[in-house]
């Protein structure tokens, strides 16, 4: 008897615990092998639909796409402690360097080279300027928006980017960001964002699904993590969405803090509860 195919008879719960058991079994054979979508599904005894259509309503993406990103996650780790790129891309599970690099570029927005110098040769450009909610650290590069973050120190916030982007040109320009940073400022006291930004934001598949469904919760309303997970059709995430709106590299633009808990609780903010408590209040106020 296949206990996957039995499931569709069981009641909806019984179900839900099956394609979880089915989905921790594949990810389990992934992390040791790499497997096609086909060879995974014989593995596990069921259809290929079947799996990729659990998988990707269980975790958030198809079994190929988490493959990818777990490849390109070791990547970004490895590369600093290897000798070479080549090293790293095939001790990742990566079969070719032009492999690697698709996906270096595709998942972490930057060549496998710059990332084993701490992106050496990028360029980004900051300012920090006072908001209603402290201070604001507003980050480009040329691709787009690539961080705004809050907090109650500028000396921090900078130190904060540096850190993270060791050996990136970092240059402050208050003046060309002028413009960019009075919007975000705006925003962090409840305006709407007049247009859209583009954005260079990094994450794994499942992150960017999340991301870009976070930007169509509208202003001044408030959804919860489990319809936010509903909402990129893996309603049983309801945890792995509250981890990519707290690993949301641009608050404010992409605004994760319009996510609250089931019972209305605000639940978490990377930046702070209070800040989170503050823009939902300010975002019900009528604009001028």
């Amino acid at each position: 008897m296949n206990p996957v195919a039995d499931a569709m008879l069981d009641p909806p719960a019984g179900r839900d615990a099956l394609h979880t058991l089915l989905v921790v079994r594949a990810i389990s054979l992934l992390e040791d092998n790499a497997m096609t979508v086909t060879q995974l599904a014989e593995a596990l005894a069921v259809s290929r639909s079947h799996l990729q259509r659990v998988f990707t309503r269980v975790v958030g993406c198809t079994p190929a796409e988490w493959q990818r990103a777990q490849r390109s996650e070791r990547l970004r780790t490895g590369l600093p402690l290897s000798a070479s790129v080549s090293g790293a891309a095939f001790d990742a599970g990566f079969e070719s360097l032009p492999s690697a690099y698709t996906a270096a570029s595709a998942h972490l927005g930057m060549s496998p080279g710059a990332l084993r110098r701490g992106a050496a040769g990028e360029t980004v450009f900051y300012t920090v300027v006072p908001c209603a909610l402290g201070f604001v650290l507003v980050a480009i590069t040329s691709r787009g928006v690539h961080r705004v973050v809050l907090g109650d120190d500028p000396v921090v916030l900078e130190a904060t980017l540096r850190e993270a982007l060791p050996a990136a040109a970092i240059v402050r320009d208050d003046a060309e960001l002028g413009d960019l940073s009075a919007s975000i400022v705006a925003l962090a006291s409840g305006a709407a964002l007049s247009h859209a930004l583009p954005l260079d934001v990094r994450g794994t598949a499942f992150q960017q699904r999340v991301w870009r469904e976070l930007q169509r919760i509208r202003r001044g309303e408030t959804i919860t993590y489990a319809e936010l997970a509903a909402r990129i059709g893996s309603p049983t995430a309801v945890r792995a969405v509250g981890t990519a709106c707290g690993a949301n590299p641009v608050a404010l633009v992409v605004p994760c803090h319009r996510v609250v808990r089931a019972d209305g609780t605000l639940g978490g903010y990377a930046w702070g509860v209070e800040r989170k408590a503050c823009l939902l209040r300010d975002e019900k106020l009528p604009t001028a």
